[in-house]
């Protein structure tokens, strides 16, 4: 609706002036960024959904709240939001759960387990956690909408864990690869060389002559 998108490019505005203009909260881990791309991922959230009305509130904890990176600033977007929709914000920090051979639904979110998922949460030891699964429930709708994933914590929080076992409660194979402070693009993006097409050609027709 009209109005929705009106108080939710408003909304975004003032995260934007709060976070990077006025400084109110948002310190830790900015500079960051509010813009259009977050208008059209919160309208692409609620255009999956598939149902009507639409709820903006319901996704403003994965694209806004849990990009704040302690509590205070968290509460400072409930508030925020309160402010510019006028109504009440709850967020489900421990929603429902349900593991199936098929499927795995966290909160409003369900995506299907490939076949090798089967009894690999046991085989490998890791354990689903319920302070966890708001955190979980925010990764599967990534990986639903194919969005990238950036988890950041404290070092022994539980972000590897969390990851590995999002691979084996799904069934995916999971890559891992070590970086530091050290660690160079070309290690990451791989070496570039150029060609030269008539040097390709004349080899060729060397080889055919030949």
């Amino acid at each position: 609706g009209e109005e929705n998108l009106k108080n939710m490019i408003e909304f975004n505005s003032q995260m934007h002036k709060k976070t990077m203009i006025e400084y109110k909260f948002g310190r830790k881990g900015a500079p960051r960024e509010f813009n259009l791309r977050d208008i059209f991922r919160w309208c692409e959230l609620l255009k999956s959904d598939n149902v009507a009305p639409c709820d903006p509130a319901k996704y403003v904890d994965i694209i806004y709240r849990q990009r704040m990176r302690i509590p205070e600033d968290r509460t400072q977007v409930i508030g925020l939001f309160e402010s510019v929709f006028k109504r009440s914000l709850q967020i489900n920090e421990h929603p429902a759960y349900s593991l199936s051979a098929s499927h795995i639904q966290v909160g409003g979110t369900a995506i299907e387990r490939a076949a090798i998922a089967k009894n690999s949460v046991a085989q490998k030891g890791l354990i689903l956690l319920h302070s966890t699964l708001n955190s979980l429930e925010s990764i599967l709708k990534c990986i639903a909408m194919n969005y990238m994933v950036i988890l950041t914590g404290a070092a022994a929080s539980g972000k590897t864990s969390l990851i590995r076992l999002v691979a084996q409660l799904t069934g995916n194979v999971l890559n891992e690869f070590s970086m530091s402070s050290s660690t160079d693009t070309v290690e990451l993006l791989g070496g570039f060389e150029q060609t030269d097409p008539l040097q390709r050609r004349k080899k060729v027709a060397k080889q055919v002559k030949d």
